[in-house]
């Protein structure tokens, strides 16, 4: 409600992939990461993704509008949730791209 016109989000994912799951609040930690390190403005809008590339992946995609002033961050959410899969025995459970226009987390289902 505090962005609302410059705010977009798009949510594409397959039922299918119900059947899996990803840690909890991932999501929202990934999405949550996109508002807090990105420019939010009308003139500026902020677009989020959520999609899936396959049945056992998905992806939170945002275009990369980083905000010019540094944002109050231990640089640690990432991190925590890769560890988060890494106890569950799961390698390379969190991928990150990042280009010169877009933002992407990609996560493991399982």
């Amino acid at each position: 409600m505090r962005h609302e016109d410059a705010l977009n989000i798009k949510i594409e994912v397959n039922p299918q992939s119900n059947k899996y799951s990803i840690p909890i609040f991932a999501l929202q930690k990934l999405i949550e990461n996109c508002i807090k390190h990105n420019i939010v403005s009308v003139s500026k809008p902020l677009d989020i993704h959520i999609f899936q590339k396959d049945e056992v992946t998905i992806t939170v995609s945002n275009n990369y509008q980083p905000k010019q002033q540094s944002t109050n961050s231990n640089g640690i959410g990432l991190s925590n949730l890769s560890a988060r899969y890494k106890l569950m025995g799961i390698e390379n459970g969190l991928e990150i791209d990042q280009s010169d226009s877009h933002y992407n987390v990609t996560l493991k289902l399982f």
